[in-house]
């Protein structure tokens, strides 16, 4: 009873019909890019306007692309990490910089959920071009040479070996932070971490030293510099060990700023308060000697609150490069310090709010390799943009006191940025330094007392007596 309508189908899907030919597209493809690489999304865009203009698009099926829910959530997240075997290679049985540090991380990554939740960054290893930037020809032919040992290792200082694979880690641990930076620069990632070893920040210009080869964060800082052309980039340094290396490379220079809280009266001796920087770098290294052991977050954040992020505000950094050791963490083997994971993590969430958050993070220290994982992850999880509860209790007066000492050396070269603490501040934070016993006191200072031998050791240990029990805070 009714009337059959015939349908139409229009010339273009008929012809689709017909050859059942599909194409695939997608923006995501064209995320993917280096400036001045011939790999490159204008190959894309040639093809696609190409197969429009000549009416093939249309002649085909096209094909949506689908992404994976892991990768849609990294393509959220934007946070990279870069993890290479090459980094475990370099070893030494029983030496506390082992190849473990990455496994734990990694594998506290991995059972947490967050290693699927971030963008890994295949590690390239670095070139001649990149560390000469940085170190001399015979440092760098020192580290290759170790690729020709006939022997299980060398020592380049007591504390600092090298194995016939050591080369390779090292210039894989400066090329996988340098793409991680690269990617966070241009804009691929959001944040990242390099998480490679050996560690680099004692590394001088033209000296190994300290577990370090190369000075991972000083050559990637260097590039950002020479090759992506950034202005002005700022150097955190939180392990409890101060960063010498990485002061001594860029102390005279105002283009590059270099922080650091660590342990004083510790190895290498170096990071005292009163040392600024040199010549037109004056200002542009500050240093935060923690004199006291078993530091706390409230401490470090109180570092960060009234130094380095006032200043860092100022000095407006391009792009913040986090020597990130995980050695003042409680429960590490070599660091005296009590930092917490969420200590950890406070720091670096006050870092993400510089440089329109473009923070790359590279690990130098950690060798308790569970406190070390812990550490990292809650770091990662900060770069995925989770907040962390800040803590609310006041900072020792041992802390103040010499971060106290470092706004005094500072405050001519920041006077805006910085305020010395008033006397009722420091009134109010008596009563937790008081709280130490006789026994406590006693021992910090004879610790102390090894540390200043162990740095300077034709000191005459009644001499290093009289100043640590009559000075206990006194620069060496």
């Amino acid at each position: 009873k009714c009337v059959t309508v015939p349908g139409d189908m229009s010339q273009e899907h008929k012809v689709n019909m017909e050859n059942r030919t599909g194409i695939m597209f997608d923006d995501a493809c064209k995320l993917h890019f280096l400036e001045g690489h011939p790999e490159s999304p204008e190959r894309l865009v040639y093809i696609e306007n190409l197969l429009r203009e000549s009416g093939l698009y249309e002649k085909c099926v096209t094909v949506p692309g689908d992404m994976s829910q892991e990768h849609k959530v990294n393509m959220e997240n934007r946070t990279g990490i870069m993890f290479d075997d090459a980094c475990k290679l370099h070893f030494l049985e029983g030496h506390p910089e082992s190849p473990e540090r990455l496994v734990y991380i990694e594998n506290l990554l991995r059972e947490s959920g967050l290693y699927e939740k971030c963008v890994t960054v295949p590690g390239i290893a670095a070139q001649h071009d990149h560390l000469s930037k940085v170190h001399s020809d015979d440092m760098i032919n020192s580290v290759l040479n170790t690729e020709q040992l006939t022997t299980d290792f060398v020592h380049f200082k007591t504390d600092t070996f090298a194995n016939k694979y050591s080369s390779a880690a090292a210039h894989m641990a400066v090329g996988g932070l340098i793409q991680v930076v690269d990617k966070v620069v241009n804009g691929e990632l959001d944040n990242g971490f390099a998480f490679v070893r050996p560690p680099g920040h004692h590394a001088e210009a033209n000296e190994i030293m300290g577990f370090c080869l190369f000075n991972n964060v000083a050559v990637a800082a260097e590039y950002a510099k020479e090759v992506l052309g950034l202005e002005r980039i700022l150097i955190i340094d939180w392990d409890v060990h101060h960063g010498n290396g990485t002061q001594h490379i860029f102390e005279d220079r105002r283009d590059v700023m270099y922080y650091s809280v660590h342990k004083g009266f510790f190895y290498p001796g170096t990071g005292w308060h009163k040392e600024v920087g040199v010549g037109k770098g004056a200002g542009y290294t500050v240093n935060i000697p923690l004199c006291k052991y078993s530091m706390q977050d409230e401490d470090y954040m109180c570092c960060f609150d009234k130094v380095f992020i006032p200043i860092a505000k100022e000095f407006s950094p391009d792009l913040v490069i986090v020597s990130a050791g995980f050695d003042p963490a409680a429960g590490d083997i070599l660091g005296p310090m009590n930092v917490t994971p969420n200590g950890f993590s406070c720091m670096l969430h006050q870092i993400l709010g510089l440089a329109d958050g473009k923070v790359v993070c590279a690990l130098e220290g950690g060798y308790g390799l569970e406190s070390t994982a812990t550490a990292a992850a809650a770091c990662v999880e900060t770069l995925l943009g989770k907040t962390p509860e800040y803590p609310t209790g006041p900072p020792s007066l041992d802390a103040v006191l010499d971060i106290k000492k470092t706004i005094e050396h500072h405050l001519e070269f920041w006077p805006n940025a910085l305020q010395i603490p008033t006397q009722e501040e420091m009134e109010h934070l008596v009563e937790r330094a008081t709280t130490q016993t006789m026994d406590e006191g006693v021992a910090i200072m004879i610790q102390r007392m090894n540390d200043i031998k162990q740095v300077n050791p034709e000191r005459d240990i009644e001499d290093i007596a009289a100043e640590v029990f009559i000075q206990p805070t006194k620069g060496i």
